[in-house]
This record gives structure tokens, sequence and C-alpha cells, in this order.
């Protein structure tokens, strides 16, 4: 049984974006390929699709890289097989993370689908399909530091409601990415200790794992 402990898991909050790395083709698959020459992106990294030709449904998106080699990779989840085909041009942008740091524990959260009712005049009994998933909201403890980067994205992101991406990285290397916005924030202070941080993220799609 392989087991994953909890120390040097990690949280993670988008702060920009790197340089652009050009495009030169994709593939119509499941998951597509995309090719670009000494990318230098790994499994995990988050990067924005820009600019394409063809495969214009690609353009504007943010999604997680899989199966990456010296001059490729994979969009992780995504079935481009009825996409339109890669004509030219096109860049990927890798999101830059920050790490949240001083954190103590990390709740990924849980989520459910909604319930559509599936029962007709032939039902015996109450008969159910499920809905979208909903991925839930993901919660975090910690010590504040207000001289950490990570904490002030934290803060910021609370004060404008921004929609960024996260990461949570475990001791095994395994990364859950996500997008959300942070919707709670707190902090807390008592006796003979030291001020605690209580964050909350409502998550926006999937949450994929690498």
């Amino acid at each position: 049984m392989a087991r994953v402990k909890s120390q040097g898991s990690k949280l993670y909050i988008e702060t920009g974006s790197g340089g652009a790395k050009n495009i030169t083709a994709i593939t119509q698959a499941f998951p597509p390929v995309v090719t670009s020459a000494a990318h230098g992106f790994v499994a995990g990294d988050r990067v924005t699709i820009a600019a394409v030709g063809g495969m214009v449904e690609l353009n504007g998106l943010t999604f997680t890289v899989e199966y990456a080699t010296t001059n490729t990779f994979a969009l992780k989840g995504v079935n481009a097989s009825a996409y339109g085909a890669y004509t030219t041009g096109g860049t990927a942008t890798p999101v830059v993370f920050t790490q949240v740091k001083r954190v103590t524990d990390i709740d990924l959260g849980s989520g459910k689908s909604s319930e559509i009712d599936a029962t007709d005049l032939d039902s015996t009994a109450k008969e159910f399909d499920l809905g979208l998933p909903d991925y839930g909201e993901s919660s975090y403890e910690g010590n504040v530091d207000f001289l950490d980067a990570g904490q002030d994205a934290v803060r910021a992101r609370y004060a404008d409601s921004a929609e960024k991406n996260f990461k949570v990285t475990y001791s095994d290397g395994t990364d859950a990415t996500f997008v959300g916005r942070v919707s709670g924030y707190g902090e807390k202070a008592g006796a003979d200790g030291l001020v605690k941080c209580s964050i909350t993220v409502r998550k926006s799609g999937v949450t994929l794992w690498t």
C-alpha cells in the first residue's frame, strides 16, 4: 500500500504568467498533443493557449499539462477529436504560481453531483440520474505571515474576487490543480499562541490530478 504523508504538502496560488512558447502543431485527439520546441513544461503545469489557427476551441483557455516530453505535451482531460484541425501559429503561456507559506492544514474539499429526477409513470420506485459534478470548496489553515508573498496574494484575491488558478502539491509529487476564487479569509489571535489565518476557495470547474 502506497501511503502519502501530509508533511511536505504545499499550497500555491497564481500570481502571474511566464514567457509564451510557440506552438507548431496540435493533434485532434483525446488528449490533444501540442508540439512546442523546448517548451520546458512538466506534468502539472498550467498553460494558457492563445492565437491558435484552426483549432480555435482552445484559444483563451487554461489547461493542465501531462505527458510532457522535450518538444511536446498533452492537455489533460481535453477531448479535441471533434475540434477544428490545427492550421498554424499559437502560443502556450505558463501560469506562474507562488507558494502560500506557513500553511498548517489543507482540506481539498469534497463536492457532490446534482441529482436529476428521472422518475416516470412506468417507474416502480424513484429513479435518478446524476447531473454536473460540483467540486465544492477547499479550505486552509495557517500561521499569519504578513511578509509572505503567497499570503499577500490570497488577501488581495479575497479583496478583488478575481478568479485564479490554484495548486496543491502533496509530498509524493501529486498535483491537484483547479480554478477558484478566495471566498473567505479570516484571522484569529489567542493567548499564548500565534495569529492564525483561515482561507476558503470556492472552486469553479473540475479539479485535475497529475
